[in-house]
């Protein structure tokens, strides 16, 4: 998990099922992209506990009550058009070919930037919303239990 504290952006390019622990990671990722043939879902998760003391939600606030109730409580997947309607994801594309000349032309875009505006814009952005990435991601990890189906 040394990966949430890096400096270099974090992209994901999902193009099929975003399952489990995957889809709980996603939170700490800087750019998410989607085919429309991805899919997100809480399955093979189960959560042992959770205390709002410490952390809020083991699903991004922007997703709100009602989907994720319907995702963690129901278990039911969502569409890629559904987690970008809701800002899970920041782009979607309509085919994988497409989502992955994308990726790499962002990717690319990215490199060029000047590392010490890509980190203080990092920060900038992700101190509004963990208390300290790592420590939710370790309490992530301990509150869920994969189910081997």
């Amino acid at each position: 998990m040394a990966f949430l504290n890096s400096n270099k952006p974090i992209i994901a390019g999902i193009n099929g099922p975003c399952c489990g622990l995957f889809f709980f990671l996603l939170p700490f990722f800087d750019l998410i992209f989607a085919s429309s043939e991805a899919c997100f879902s809480t399955t093979g998760v189960q959560i042992k506990s959770l205390d709002v003391t410490r952390l809020r939600s083991p699903l991004p606030p922007y997703l709100g009550t009602f989907l994720t109730s319907r995702m963690l409580h129901l278990g039911q997947a969502i569409s890629a058009k559904e987690a970008h309607d809701n800002f899970l994801v920041s782009r979607l594309f309509a085919s994988n070919e497409e989502l992955e000349e994308n990726v790499s032309r962002c990717m690319s875009e990215l490199v060029a930037l000047p590392a010490e505006t890509f980190r203080l814009t990092k920060k900038a952005i992700r101190h509004g919303y963990f208390k300290s990435p790592h420590a939710d991601a370790v309490e992530i990890a301990q509150m869920l239990t994969f189910s081997m189906q």
